[in-house]
């Protein structure tokens, strides 16, 4: 059977792909620097230590001289699979999807679940800890001794792709010796809660810590905290990437008469920011201060700030979060 290339492609004449998936490269030179941008995080994504566009393009051309001009797909799976999805050589990847019932059932039958943060290999959409020790196959107990790809025992899709692919559904892939985290979707609250707890265990203050986010394959963005970060911080961050700041969780969570103390009385957020004002340092005010819009009435400064404290600061989510009750509507 002839080669095919999709005919829509722009660099048919660069890069053929047969039936078998085999891939033929006749001028690398051709792919712009957006292209090779792809492949790298392609292939940084997947554990290569892949430097940049310029980078991947010095390898895939040491390659060519090396191997010639076809590639066998069986050899180089991660490559080919990099560029075909960078030049749309294929379908496009799977969209994401949620965890069934029946999966989470699989899951915990496989690898059963975990309380120590040292075992675990994945954070599951309700908060609980995918067992990764192996322990009740005679692995050893308090480290994760299993690697993240065995997840395709339970979901049937083994190697990198199935654990990218379950990381996309929205379990969150947790490097138990650092407190890395490797993200495919907008977390649970429990997911979050989670999170908290092990950037505060792991001590994110004194060690920092560093996150992959992903939208799909070959599509992520790394956050490499320094010392000193307030968890708080990590949380928005993650929020704003998949679209959801600060102010919109409270805006979507805390509405007016769902919000009580902790005494269950009635309570809305700017009662709350004001509060909130008053809980912070002079140093801390009047750095707010002085980034708040600077009306004449002091009163009106003082609602400025108020305001500017729901719409910028993080913090005040956590706040909202730890002194009221959310009262779900019947």
């Amino acid at each position: 059977m002839r080669s095919w290339v999709l005919k829509n492609c722009r660099f048919a004449q660069a890069i053929t792909l047969d039936p078998s998936g085999n891939l033929e490269i006749k001028d690398l030179d051709s792919l712009p620097i957006s292209i090779w941008d792809k492949i790298n995080n392609y292939m940084s994504e997947r554990g290569y230590d892949w430097r940049g566009p310029e980078d991947a393009k010095a390898i895939f051309k040491r390659l060519l001289q090396r191997m010639g001009n076809t590639w066998n797909k069986s050899a180089f799976p991660d490559h080919i699979n990099a560029i075909v999805q960078a030049l749309g050589l294929s379908a496009k990847p799977k969209k994401k999807t949620s965890i069934s019932p029946g999966l989470m059932n699989k899951l915990v039958e496989t690898f059963g679940l975990t309380n120590n943060l040292k075992e675990a290999g994945y954070i599951l959409p309700d908060g609980s800890l995918l067992d990764f020790s192996g322990k009740n196959e005679g692995g050893q107990f308090g480290t994760r001794a299993r690697d993240h790809r065995e997840i395709g025992r339970a979901t049937g899709e083994g190697g990198t792709e199935g654990m990218i692919d379950f990381i996309l559904k929205g379990a969150i892939r947790f490097m138990s010796e650092t407190g890395d985290l490797h993200i495919g979707k907008l977390p649970t609250e429990q997911q979050f809660r989670r999170i908290i707890e092990i950037l505060r265990q792991y001590n994110i203050r004194e060690n920092g810590a560093y996150i992959t986010l992903m939208r799909e394959a070959g599509v992520a963005k790394d956050l490499n905290y320094e010392i000193g970060t307030n968890p708080a911080q990590v949380v928005n961050d993650i929020r704003k990437f998949y679209g959801v700041s600060a102010l919109a969780w409270v805006r979507n969570n805390c509405r007016f008469a769902q919000l009580t103390d902790s005494s269950g009385f009635p309570i809305s957020i700017r009662s709350l920011a004001q509060d909130y004002w008053l809980s912070l340092s002079p140093e801390k005010r009047l750095e707010i201060m002085n980034k708040c819009p600077k009306p004449k009435s002091l009163i009106e400064r003082l609602r400025a700030c108020h305001q500017y404290v729901i719409d910028n600061v993080p913090e005040f989510k956590d706040y909202v979060r730890e002194n009221t009750k959310i009262i779900p509507t019947s």
